[in-house]
């Protein structure tokens, strides 16, 4: 019993290890490249912290190289499977387990991917928030009601939807060339997401004209098309690189400035 109870705790570990290691990666890649440009213009070596796993090679006595090929996916695939044959070799079943709940976290962990849209469906339906994708690489913490003209949070947007469901007006999402959801409105979306609520969504064409007053106030400069609005709002996001990656939109819930997350 004592073993299959190991076992299983080995698992669990793995699973919530492979949630929650790609993001600190991600931080630990963007705070190598701070150290890079500080050494490049000092000339003086950066003493960079690491929150990833990275941080145990680096005590290790890891190079740069080494820590760059460990993230590198080809070769966790060829680590993984040198793991699985030796594991087996060895009839190393705990092992074992543990490999798997680390694959089990690697494919829960990440948003899903949305579902292709129908093209024939027009108006306002009720969808799932993880079927549309955001215009924006990031939204503001602190909001201002527009109706009641006080402040409120994203937290408090969050809270309000767990307890009530969707209130208000539907969000206006495009269908894109590549079939998929776009949403205008990025905050109401990602609270949706966050509370576990379908989304009440008004669907619009890429080719749908956009309405007079959002032309004539230049709310997305040139566009007339409610395709060319969403397009103009993934160009006007910071970085740049948030269009190359997403041309059509971002999967991944835009980060919230001015909040808990900062």
């Amino acid at each position: 019993m004592t073993r299959y109870l190991d076992h299983a705790g080995r698992a669990v570990n793995a699973a919530v290890n492979a949630i929650a290691e790609p993001v600190a990666m991600a931080v630990d890649l963007g705070m190598a490249g701070v150290g890079a440009a500080y050494t490049a213009t000092t000339g003086k070596p950066a003493d960079m912290p690491f929150i990833s796993f990275a941080s145990q090679d680096v005590a290790d006595g890891a190079t740069a190289a080494d820590l760059l090929n460990g993230m590198n996916p080809v070769y966790g695939l060829m680590v993984t499977a040198h793991e699985i044959g030796r594991a087996i070799s060895f009839n190393d079943t705990g092992a074992l387990a543990e490999i798997g709940g680390g694959m089990v976290g690697s494919m829960v962990g990440p948003n899903r991917t949305p579902r292709p849209f129908t093209p024939t469906m027009r108006g306002i339906t009720s969808l799932s928030a993880h079927d549309v994708r955001f215009s924006q690489s990031t939204i503001s913490y602190h909001r201002i009601d527009r109706s009641t003209n006080l402040p409120y949070t994203y937290d408090d947007l969050v809270d309000n939807m767990r307890n009530y469901g969707w209130r208000g007006d539907s969000i206006d999402v495009v269908h894109m060339p590549d079939g998929i959801l776009t949403s205008v409105d990025n905050t109401r979306l990602a609270a949706a997401r966050e509370a576990g609520i379908n989304v009440q969504a008004n669907i619009h064409g890429f080719n749908d004209p956009l309405p007079d007053e959002f032309y004539l106030t230049r709310r997305f400069g040139d566009a007339r098309t409610w395709g060319e609005a969403v397009l103009y709002r993934i160009r006007r996001q910071r970085p740049p690189v948030f269009e190359i990656d997403n041309p059509n939109g971002a999967v991944r819930r835009p980060v919230l400035n001015g909040g808990k997350n900062e």
